[in-house]
């Protein structure tokens, strides 16, 4: 049994990651909600922007338009698989859930290649010698939506040019605050998103564009040249949606992972406790007799 300097240092050293891993939460949770915010205002422009598309007559149908960005190839020679995963870490298996999803879908392709927005997904594929592409440095945080539509607009003009066939978008979808699912959507050619499930605050932002009459909007110079150059727009909205929606993940993983801690850290500091209290009371009880059997030998 460890003796009692040994233990009361354990005990502090818990006190102290108690305290740390409670203080993270809190900031993660502060931060989860600012994401949330930012959240909602990416999916009512995202909504927007595919409401006026499909109002000026396109569709998010292979074959049913013209517009090149939202037909599929016939054939599919190389694919680039977009993963989103954080920079930092101590958010549980948030990182690893994406990143083996991302993996599953790389062994479906015979041709792909992984662009990766995150140091942890680029850590763990660099590290297993997976084809990675490097036009972007996988640490830079794209916080904005200008800086999100310069790389869509890199990616438009990869698929564009026929560099890829096909561009997916592996990322984490925040059901609730403390539970994610991993999605796969094909970003070019476009597939159509379902918004349904949002939030109420999301809903209702949205609400002024569903009571458009169509019948009152003028389209020039034509509804098909409308839809085709709305679709790089288009583009960049679902990838910040996408990024928005991995960000909020990523904050409610941590909150979650530092909460589950600073619970063990109380658990682990009852027990040392207890113990402790039990081994002082062990010596107090052995001095006593020393001194007790002491004065009866005198």
């Amino acid at each position: 049994m460890a003796g009692l300097k040994e233990l009361k240092n354990r005990l502090l050293t818990v006190k102290q990651t108690e305290v740390m891993t409670s203080a993270m939460k809190m900031v993660s949770a502060s931060k989860l909600r600012k994401a949330q915010n930012a959240l909602y205002k990416a999916k009512a422009f995202a909504i927007s922007v595919s409401d006026v598309y499909s109002r000026a007559g396109g569709e998010l149908s292979a074959g049913q338009t013209s517009v090149a960005a939202s037909v599929g190839r016939q054939s599919v020679k190389k694919v680039l698989i977009v993963v989103l995963t954080s920079n930092k870490g101590l958010c549980g298996s948030f990182n690893m859930s994406v990143c083996k999803e991302a993996e599953k879908l790389y062994r479906q392709y015979i041709n792909a290649e992984l662009l990766c927005i995150g140091s942890k997904g680029y850590e763990y594929f660099n590290a297993r010698k997976y084809p990675v592409c490097k036009e972007y440095d996988a640490r830079a945080e794209f916080k904005t939506y200008s800086e999100v539509a310069a790389l869509s607009r890199s990616l438009s003009e990869w698929y564009g040019k026929s560099i890829y066939d096909k561009i997916e978008v592996v990322y984490s979808h925040p059901v609730n605050a403390m539970t994610t699912e991993r999605r796969t959507v094909s970003l070019l050619p476009l597939q159509q998103v379902d918004f349904s499930a949002g939030r109420k605050t999301v809903q209702s932002a949205n609400v002024a564009v569903k009571n458009i009459n169509i019948d009152n909007i003028l389209f020039f110079p034509s509804r098909a040249e409308v839809a085709r150059t709305i679709v790089p727009l288009m583009v960049a909205s679902l990838l910040y949606f996408f990024m928005m929606e991995n960000s909020v993940s990523e904050h409610g993983a941590r909150m979650t992972a530092m909460n589950q801690a600073t619970d063990n850290a109380q658990t682990l500091g009852r027990k040392l406790n207890l113990t402790y209290n039990k081994l002082r009371q062990q010596v107090i009880t052995n001095e006593l007799l020393e001194i007790i059997s002491g004065a009866n030998a005198l």
